[in-house]
């Protein structure tokens, strides 16, 4: 799992996680290994992919363990397309 920069919560495009792979399978569960470590225990609510200034971002929408609904934007623009 490569992500350039951990320090970006995720919480806007703005502070987009940066993911560094390039071709999807790893991209993706660099995602997920992402939230897991930040929230464990979270379930998936909803995934989508959008184009925000000419950069691609998985949205992605999960309920902490503790309750809570949290939107985490991944920048996956290195490997959105690449299988």
């Amino acid at each position: 799992m490569q992500i350039i920069d951990p320090t970006p919560d995720g919480s806007s495009a703005e502070k987009a996680i940066i993911v560094n792979e390039k071709s999807e399978i790893p991209g993706v569960s660099a995602e997920y290994s992402w939230l897991q470590k930040h929230y464990p225990g979270y379930k998936l609510s909803l995934q989508l992919v959008t184009s925000i200034d000419n950069k691609s971002y998985d949205i992605i929408l999960i309920n902490t363990s503790d309750g809570q609904s949290k939107k985490v934007y991944f920048d996956i623009s290195d490997f959105q397309g690449n299988f």
